[in-house]
């Protein structure tokens, strides 16, 4: 005996057929490809036949699918209407908005425009979660996510809001431009590194190019998990870090 399908599982279908591949669907859903196979699988097994055929190429729909995708776009394009005329309807955008940043990001870039975005918009409830681990970020039910990365995840849509840069960042009692030139620190100075989860981050890579040697062995490192912890400690005068050079002031000479 078939089991019912439910309106997901036609969206599953539409969004397969239109998209190609998996991993295409699964954008176009919120969700990654493993999940849009794990429910086609799953659909299939309620049908009692394959609805795709699989190639290099991605997926086709079988010949005698025409009818599941017939009421799969009915029902896209009435959620449609009906989303427009909600949009339309309302006075104000409100309910709960939950987004992911990091933690020197929501400190030095996205709480200063808060007043302004608040008063906009008073009936919207942010929910900020600052922790820096990227692992399965597009698995957590974020709505947005404000990340500096040189590699977007693939599951996730995304556009550009700036550029940012690097720059080594000390107390002047703790470095001078021309012991940066030669490699050489104070010896009770330390680098401040990125390390746990992020380690990879560009600005560690940096460091090890130009600094992890076995003439400079003498440097001691400290790692962090976050970038503010970093910046907080360069302006405790602990070290020297390499910071993004946001347009505040951060620390002076």
């Amino acid at each position: 005996m078939h089991r019912k399908l439910s309106s997901e599982d036609l969206m599953v279908i539409l969004a397969l057929s239109q998209e190609g591949t998996l991993e295409k669907a699964g954008l176009s859903l919120g969700k990654d490809g493993s999940s849009i196979f794990r429910a086609i699988k799953r659909i299939e097994t309620k049908v009692g036949r394959a609805l795709f055929t699989r190639s290099h190429a991605g997926f086709e729909p079988v010949p005698g699918s025409d009818q599941l995708l017939e009421s799969a776009q009915l029902i896209s394009k009435e959620l449609a209407v009906i989303n427009q005329m909600l949009e339309n309807s309302s006075d104000s955008l409100s309910g709960e908005l939950k987004i992911t940043t990091t933690d020197l990001l929501l400190h030095d870039f996205i709480t200063p425009h808060l007043p302004q975005f608040t008063h906009q918009y008073p009936e919207i409830s942010l929910l900020f979660d600052s922790q820096n681990s990227v692992t399965k970020l597009w698995e957590r039910n974020y709505d947005l996510a404000i990340r500096p990365s040189n590699k977007p995840p693939e599951q996730m849509l995304g556009s550009l809001i700036m550029t940012l840069e690097h720059q080594v960042m000390a107390q002047p009692c703790q470095l001078q431009p021309s012991q940066l030139q030669e490699g050489e620190l104070k010896p009770d100075c330390y680098w401040l590194l990125l390390g746990g989860e992020i380690a990879n981050h560009s600005t560690v890579k940096w460091w090890r190019e130009n600094f992890e040697s076995a003439d400079n062995n003498e440097n001691k490192v400290i790692y962090y998990d976050s970038m503010l912890q970093i910046r907080n400690a360069v302006m405790a005068g602990l070290g020297v870090g390499c910071l993004p050079n946001f347009p505040t002031t951060l620390i002076t000479d």
